[in-house]
């Protein structure tokens, strides 16, 4: 019988810059299953394999960079929705879908540092390539309108361009330390070269008039600028993926956190926003992507386990060619730690580990299902999973090992109430 595997961050406070406690909404369970709502994402390895979840359309094949994978975005320009590009290191740019390649970078041909981030124009039909150093580099109908200046390495890299919204010309560049520079129609409204932020800032999104941004920093912490307002954040400890992406909501007056592993918290209007596009759950995000570098020992299986996609599903299998669904967490869990769990669905949530809620699930952390969703009646558990974020998993079922969401499994009634942490 087939297997799913699950991951999720745990709860904790938040602090913004002025000392404002953040109230952050944590993964809710879904009202028919009790599990993590699903989010719609893309999530890329550093390699460029991407796997889809949800509404998050799939594009089959993986480039081959000479680089790493730098980062993933999604085409909103177009109308289209339905695309990504993926950027490596040493600028290579490859399109999917809507997302149109304007420049083949030749390897070595780019800035000697790193590419570090790709930013379309608001239509799609362009983007600006960055460098750690600040290069700045237009194709398409994205026009340059300066170079970072005073170039700096360690915290002080570049990471995000952020363009100005419709209407102004030019763009904001950040480095790693939260300075921001300005270039064209834009003013740059903070931080103070003094300041000193908590945590490494990774992503920075613009308001509506461009009269302000906010930032976001790896451990989940939220710092406003010029008109932008405070809404919450979402603390990430040690035992969570690191916050990747800040998605700003339509109106400007609420916002999503998102780690590297697809989970999400939802801040003012972000709460209730509801994508029909996507038909996605109250307070679900957007569409996003996002490039998942291990920082756990939870990670690591999960991308052991999405590693083995496609494999055949064989009834008593525990890989390298085929698998069931313990068979899989099993053969996960031996390859990263040398850990041996019990190799039955049932006998991994009697003696795998401690249990745990849905809602508190982090990375690696096991799901069970059965036809009967007693936890005393454990030795009718027939399929387990490992979580992976945003309510994805990867399940070994007929035909293949394939991704999933947590509440796929409706044949055995849904997951019960803990799961377990190896």
């Amino acid at each position: 019988m087939a297997c799913l595997l699950v991951m999720a961050p745990a709860t904790a406070a938040a602090a913004s810059s002025s000392g404002r406690p953040g109230a952050g909404l944590h993964l809710q369970p879904s009202p028919a299953t009790g599990a993590p709502a699903v989010d719609n994402f893309w999530l890329a390895s550093t390699t460029g394999t991407v796997w889809s979840f949800d509404n998050a359309r799939p594009y089959p094949d993986s480039p081959k960079f000479t680089g790493t994978l730098a980062d993933i975005v999604p085409n909103e320009g177009l109308g289209g929705r339905q695309g990504y590009w993926l950027v490596s290191t040493t600028g290579e740019v490859v399109g999917r879908g809507t997302a149109h390649t304007y420049a083949a970078v030749v390897p070595g041909s780019h800035p000697a540092t790193p590419v570090a981030d790709l930013t379309p124009t608001t239509d799609g039909k362009g983007y600006w390539l960055v460098s750690a150093n600040g290069d700045v580099t237009a194709y398409g109908d994205a026009r340059g309108y300066g170079v970072g200046h005073d170039p700096v390495t360690g915290p002080g890299r570049a990471v995000r361009l952020v363009a100005a919204p419709p209407g102004k010309g030019g763009y904001w560049l950040l480095s790693a330390d939260g300075r921001v520079q300005a270039f064209g129609d834009v003013s740059s409204y903070g931080p103070a070269p003094t300041a000193k932020l908590q945590g490494e800032v990774v992503d920075m999104q613009a308001t509506n008039d461009g009269r302000g941004y906010w930032e976001l920093t790896s451990l989940g912490n939220v710092y406003t600028y010029g008109d932008a307002r405070y809404y919450g954040a979402h603390h990430l400890d040690t035992n969570t993926g690191p916050a990747e992406k800040l998605v700003v909501g339509p109106k400007g007056d609420g916002y999503w956190i998102e780690d590297q592993n697809g989970s999400s918290w939802a801040f003012g209007t972000a709460r209730t926003f509801v994508d029909y596009f996507l038909f996605g759950q109250p307070g679900s995000a957007p569409l996003e992507a996002l490039v998942f570098r291990p920082a756990t020992v939870g990670d690591r299986v999960a991308l052991f386990a999405l590693s083995q996609l496609g494999k055949r599903y064989q009834y008593g299998g525990t890989g390298p060619d085929g698998y069931d669904c313990s068979g899989l967490v099993y053969r996960s869990y031996l390859t990263v730690t040398g850990r041996r769990l019990p190799r039955v669905a049932a006998d991994q949530y009697h003696a795998g580990g401690v249990h745990v809620p849905l809602s508190q699930l982090q990375t690696g952390d096991l799901l069970f299902y059965s036809s009967n969703p007693d936890p005393a009646h454990w030795q009718d558990v027939n399929t387990d999973a490992i979580y992976i974020g945003g309510g994805g998993i990867v399940a070994a079922d007929v035909p293949a090992v394939q991704t999933e969401s947590v509440g796929w499994w409706a044949g055995d009634g849904g997951p019960l109430p803990t799961g377990v942490r190896p």
